[in-house]
């Protein structure tokens, strides 16, 4: 990756000390360059110019890997067992027992999972959970890292971070040195600007390897690009989000890790209505009017799709759509490389976001009508005194 630092690429002795000295600091810097205008800027022979870049090329270059080789990497201890290989993965669980079971696991990890919905709907709840649980020991369930999270909103809460923690895991935060030593795993970053954002995750890779971080949220991604670029800079909007999701993409797969993103919702004007029917909705569908605080109603011939556009979702390997109908929130897998197109009703208390029944809806073709394994999966209902809205 062209982001690379040149302390980090074994070049040595005087080729090393040239490049600092000419502020050539990044294997991008010096990639950018023809070896002519090296040699010249350098003060160095040819053959010595020409070995340090053949040297930086080999560095940052990918290499040619099998599947066999791919598969091995993913695998955690034990999962080869009587010659067989395990298809469940490492992941990063929801603590949503019954979305956990259809993406075995949980949030996958090497790969962009994008939370989409409207304003109070629960995204940056659930980002602050799997902040949380990322920093967990892997003994019960987290990554045992740092987490960094991305706020380009300023909708980060220490306060509620805090309070989901201590709410929903006592065990594990049982007195302020357990809380003391959470806060100080999880690292907030606040880009001002779009372009601040991206000159971020380019270097953030050296962080990543010093803070020994295991998640990045991004929350949201769609707030800056949206506000800075207008219609009549939508070519550019889009180079720049095809290079802050290739950067994603790189530091994902590069350390293993998710990586967690939130995006907002549009309004498609004129578009034929989605609205899901998740078992309970009439085959004759309502116009609604929106309510406060959710605009996936449908009103005036006009339907949501999640922002940003193809490019972006093309990006984006695993989508969970949060959305309110008829007075309940439900989290739906709307793409995912291995799990069904189903929806689950949930609820946000003071321990974050709870299933609030054991029911699973098929949420295939714009929403199905049959409730799958109904009753088949447990989980704790969340106290009714922590109940709340944000919506």
């Amino acid at each position: 990756m062209g982001s690379k630092e040149i302390s980090r690429l074994n070049i040595e002795g005087l080729v090393a000390h040239r490049l600092k000295s000419r502020r050539l600091e990044t294997a991008k810097d010096v990639l950018c360059k023809t070896e002519l205008d090296l040699v010249e800027l350098l003060d160095l022979p040819a053959d010595v110019v020409a070995k340090a870049v053949a040297a930086i090329s080999q560095n940052v270059a990918p290499t040619r890997r099998t599947v066999l080789e791919m598969y091995m990497d993913q695998q955690q201890p034990g999962d080869i067992q009587g010659g067989h290989l395990h298809t469940d993965l490492p992941k990063l669980p929801t603590n949503l027992p019954s979305l956990d079971d259809a993406l075995r696991g949980g949030v996958p990890l090497g790969s962009i999972t994008e939370l989409v919905g409207p304003a109070g709907v629960g995204k940056t709840q659930l980002c602050l959970m799997l902040s949380i649980f990322a920093t967990l020991p892997t003994d019960i369930g987290g990554l045992d890292g740092k987490c960094v999270y991305i706020d380009t909103e300023n909708k980060f809460s220490a306060k509620r971070l805090i309070e989901i923690a201590t709410m929903r895991l006592p065990d594990s935060f049982p007195d302020e040195q357990a809380v003391q030593h959470l806060t100080s795993r999880v690292l907030v970053l606040r880009p001002n600007s779009a372009i601040d954002l991206l000159t971020r995750l380019q270097k953030l890779e050296e962080a990543m390897i010093r803070e020994k971080a295991k998640l990045i949220v991004l929350d949201s991604v769609a707030a800056l690009v949206r506000s800075e670029y207008g219609h009549d800079q939508l070519q550019q909007r889009q180079d720049l989000l095809g290079r802050q999701a290739a950067l994603l993409k790189y530091l994902a797969e590069t350390f293993r890790i998710p990586v967690v993103v939130t995006n907002q919702v549009m309004a498609q004007m004129g578009a034929p209505s989605q609205q899901p029917n998740y078992g309970f909705v009439e085959h004759e569908r309502k116009k609604l009017r929106p309510s406060p605080g959710y605009e996936d109603s449908t009103y005036d011939s006009s339907t949501v799709t999640a922002a940003l556009g193809t490019k972006w979702a093309h990006a984006v390997n695993t989508r969970l759509v949060l959305e309110r109908h008829a007075g309940q929130r439900y989290i739906r897998i709307a793409k995912s490389p291995m799990a069904p197109s189903l929806a689950f009703p949930y609820a946000i208390a003071a321990g974050g976001l709870y299933l609030s029944s054991s029911e699973v809806h098929d949420a295939s073709a714009g929403g199905g009508t049959s409730i799958l394994n109904e009753g088949s999966v447990t989980h704790s209902k969340p106290d009714d005194r922590f109940l709340m809205d944000v919506g």
